[in-house]
């Protein structure tokens, strides 16, 4: 080839090569003097740097609340301290934190931010937030270019700031993901590098770092705590005690041992003595020199005149009119309804339709009621019932279904027994399960009927194998007794039970040699192991799992498959389908017709309490309460029988199971009989 094509060659690669570093070079101006100097006078001056850089989050004139809380949150992230801080909805308590934490950074006060809200989405969302402050805010721009410019040039985009580079030639590092945010790395830039994470209060905070393209290793210096509470979670002592020990040591034990800790809580009390509450109680946490602001301080004395003005502002929307008859009532009697009243931020109403911030404040509360009100509004909820749902005895006994004992209702296409094993007896019941999710209770009971299983003074005498072979004889003869010799009658037709199962979460290795003996007689049966959900996590499974539910072949030294399932979630369900009426899809009904007659199966029911209940980000935690005194036994055998059924393949929550248990009918060959 000749030496000029190469040549040309050559030039055009460099040419490329160029054109490819020069799209990919960003490049800023320095602000203009006077804008340097506004700069520097907004360093020392938080609330100035909010009003110029974010004039559009701010544009009504700040409260006394808002001045004490922006002057308490530029001691916080400037010199370490930790501050919470509760408003009203709506006051922008969230905004004034982030936009703090900002400053922080593009000031150098803090290099490494951590967000922390009730769970990652949340978190997520704070940070996107700050990506587009400082991808497309002119006003911030204006003022930091060495940061705003790089991000406003890789618009967002994951690829175009991973090959960033300044205009020194350098990568700029740049991250700007959904978790973690990286600013630029930009010479004599006082936030070079500075971080932003996200994670959620239940979900990975412990060893947060990062490496800086120097090598140097920074850890969280100001952390954004926002909302860390959920409504189920404030209602939960063992949550709110659970979330405070996560906040002082897992995110206040991240900065390095050389480093001062800002904390910013952004909260709002959303029940007595929640978590957000404590934070607040100088008493309780005082390192966190909690502010309650609320949208009243005081309310208006005159409530003659306000009942008159809340059935008429009522009235108009009943009417579907607008309030103009009770904005007109206010202005006549605006000096006496104002009487005593103080509000907390006197520009916060609706221009138009209403004049004051007390008014404002008071239609709210109309609007509202008390409940949402005294929570959202004036961070002092009121006392209320945290249960889901209750249950009672006379509830329970009466869902029967006037069916005979042992005949099974036309719409039950499987049949599945259970049996509970412990010291006082074999407590066992036989349900059906019909595709509308409903379950018919068609026997139980408990075997030996008027003696325990296993004495205590026997249990103190009997060597393990003792007590194994008495479990395993009784378990028989129940198999036998009940289960094979019981006529369970369809459409006057006898039907068999589809799938048995034998509680094994005592003496396993006994359950699982009756379970494996039963199926080479060819019978139906299966061991169960229910864990509670903090300790559910299914392995070694056989098909695809279910709804809470998988089979899994037993790992270690007993040998053998077992349908396991998350206990917390099926007995929530178990107790929800007494609460419809009897024959409403969902609902569990027992045979009979006198309700008296079902006293023992109502009080196993009952026995237990779901008082709390909080979905966290990896798992959901239950808080069962027990009645002093009482046993559930039966109502685990009812539990359990609902995790068969949908074993068998029916129910609301058979979806998603790979392998079923029902068994395939065989064809029967026809016989004839007598004289031909």
């Amino acid at each position: 080839m000749p030496q000029k094509d190469l040549r040309v060659r050559a030039d055009h690669y460099d040419a490329v090569k160029q054109a490819r570093k020069d799209f990919r070079t960003v490049t800023h101006d320095d602000p203009t003097p006077e804008d340097q100097e506004l700069r520097s006078a907004m360093s020392t001056d938080l609330e100035q740097f909010l009003k110029t850089c974010f004039p559009q989050a701010y544009s009504l004139d700040f409260s006394p609340d808002h001045v004490n809380i922006i002057e308490a949150l530029y001691r916080t992230v400037t010199q370490g301290q930790k501050k919470a801080i509760a408003m009203p909805r709506g006051s922008g308590k969230t905004t004034l934190c982030t936009h703090a934490a900002l400053f922080a950074l593009l000031y150098g006060y803090r290099d490494f931010l951590f967000i922390v809200a009730a769970d990652l989405n949340a978190a997520k969302n704070l940070i996107a937030g700050l990506k587009n402050e400082l991808s497309y805010n002119e006003n911030l721009a204006r003022f930091f270019p060495e940061v705003c410019t790089y991000f406003a040039a890789c618009e967002n985009n994951s690829h175009k700031a991973n090959h960033q580079l300044n205009e020194e030639g350098e990568k700029t590092g740049l991250q700007c993901g959904s978790e973690k945010v990286v600013f630029p790395m930009i010479p004599n830039s006082i936030s070079s590098e500075a971080v932003v994470e996200a994670a959620g209060i239940t979900g990975r905070i412990r060893g947060s770092r990062h490496a800086r393209m120097d090598g140097r290793v920074i850890r969280p210096d100001v952390v954004l705590i926002d909302d860390p509470s959920t409504d189920e979670s404030a209602h939960s002592d063992a949550q709110n005690e659970k979330r405070l020990n996560i906040i002082k040591s897992d995110i206040l034990g991240m900065s390095g041992p050389d480093s001062s800790m800002s904390c910013l809580v952004a909260c709002t009390v959303i029940a007595p003595d929640d978590l957000a509450e404590q934070l607040l109680d100088r008493k309780i946490c005082p390192e966190f020199r909690g502010e309650k602001c609320k949208i009243l301080y005081s309310f208006p004395e005159n409530d003659d005149l306000w009942r008159q003005y809340e059935e008429l502002y009522r009235s108009e929307g009943e009417e579907d009119r607008d309030h103009d008859e009770s904005l007109a009532f206010y202005k006549k009697n605006q000096e006496a309804m104002d009487e005593g009243a103080k509000a907390g931020w006197p520009d916060r109403y609706i221009r138009g339709s209403e004049i004051t911030a007390i008014q404002h404040a008071m239609n709210l509360k109309f609007e509202l009621g008390d409940d949402a009100f005294y929570s959202e509004y004036m961070n002092e909820p009121q006392v209320l019932n945290a249960n889901e749902y209750s249950l009672n005895l006379n509830l329970v006994c009466s869902r029967v279904n006037r069916l005979p004992r042992l005949v099974v209702h036309p719409d039950v296409e499987t049949v599945t027994s259970h049996v509970d094993i412990n010291y006082s007896g074999l407590h066992w019941s036989i349900v059906g399960h019909s595709r509308g999710g409903l379950a018919y209770i068609i026997d139980y009971g408990r075997y030996p009927e008027t003696e325990p299983l296993v004495s205590p003074e026997e249990a103190k005498v009997m060597s393990d194998m003792e007590i194994d072979q008495r479990i395993y004889e009784q378990l028989s003869v129940l198999h036998r007794m009940v289960f094979l010799q019981k006529e369970l009658m369809k459409d006057g037709k006898r039907v068999p039970i589809d799938l048995m199962g034998v509680d094994a979460g005592y003496r396993m290795k006994t359950v699982f040699r009756f379970c494996e003996n039963m199926k080479i007689q060819g019978l139906p049966v299966m061991p169960t192991v229910g864990r509670a959900s903090k300790n559910y996590r299914p392995s070694h499974l056989i098909g695809a799992p279910g709804d809470s539910w998988n089979v899994q072949k037993q790992a270690g030294k007993i040998q053998g498959n077992s349908v396991f399932y998350n206990a917390d979630v099926f007995r929530e369900r178990q107790q929800r389908m007494w609460l419809p009426e009897v024959g409403a899809p969902g609902s569990i009904s027992i045979f009979g017709q006198d309700p008296r007659e079902h006293k023992d199966l109502g009080r196993h029911v009952i026995a237990e309490e779901l008082v709390e209940k909080v979905h966290g980000e990896v798992e959901t935690m239950y808080v069962w309460r027990a009645k002093p005194g009482s046993v559930w036994d039966l109502a685990d055998t009812l539990t359990v029988n609902l995790v068969l059924g949908a074993a068998t393949g029916i129910g609301p929550w058979s979806a998603g199971a790979g392998r079923g248990f029902r068994p395939r009918k065989k064809s029967r060959k026809k016989v004839r009989t007598g004289n031909i």
